[in-house]
């Protein structure tokens, strides 16, 4: 069957649009990445600083609130990482393009602190764990009070979590030793209790 003259058209006018419009797709592709080069660059000297620095700060700082102290070095690894690359290519930044990294490693960050370190801080399953001999068995009440005396003490549960309450604002202590809780503490207590009455209670059941 032959293709008719007016069909032979069609097909290379579609073609050629299909060529322009891979072409134009390509270019915003292209420009798009260049505007997000110094993101990239910024967020790859994040993840280059941001470990090294968490990994060494222990041994030249003593740590009294981790959280907050890990808070306090992923913030000032984004200011340094964002300046650095500002400093260099100030003249090509797209502010707006680089805010949003500096967003993205924030979020990384914050990842990281709650899923992690904290969690590693925190977790009364992991230390019922570490109190198991895989060489032997316990009885579970053993377990139970064992835990129950060392838990407490190990983790100086009570001594790391006054001074995060200090630190945050939650409470006061004053000269003779006494503790109020601060107004901006009542606030976390009923927001709290209001989430946990209305969801987390529910699964406990």
């Amino acid at each position: 069957m032959q293709i008719s003259t007016c069909q032979r058209y069609l097909y290379v006018i579609t073609c050629v649009m299909f060529k322009l419009s891979f072409e134009r797709s390509k270019l915003n592709f292209i420009e798009d990445a260049a505007k997000h080069k110094y993101g990239v660059l910024m967020f790859v000297l994040f993840l280059v600083i941001y470990p090294i620095q968490h990994f060494l700060n222990p041994f030249f700082f003593k740590s009294h609130a981790l959280f907050y102290d890990l808070v306090t070095e992923m913030i000032f690894c984004v200011i340094i990482s964002f300046f650095s690359i500002l400093l260099i290519w100030y003249r090509k930044i797209n502010l707006f393009t680089q805010i949003v990294w500096v967003v993205l490693c924030i979020t990384i960050g914050s990842l990281y602190l709650l899923l992690i370190p904290t969690v590693l801080e925190r977790s009364l399953s992991i230390y019922m764990l570490s109190k198991l001999d895989p060489n032997s068995k316990v009885y579970s009440s053993n377990w139970e009070a064992n835990i129950e005396i060392n838990y407490f003490k190990d983790y100086k549960v009570f001594e790391t979590r006054l001074i995060e309450q200090k630190v945050s604002g939650s409470i006061v202590e004053d000269v003779d030793g006494f503790i109020s809780i601060t107004d901006r503490g009542e606030r976390i207590v009923r927001l709290t209790s209001f989430y946990r009455n209305l969801l987390v209670d529910k699964y406990e059941k």
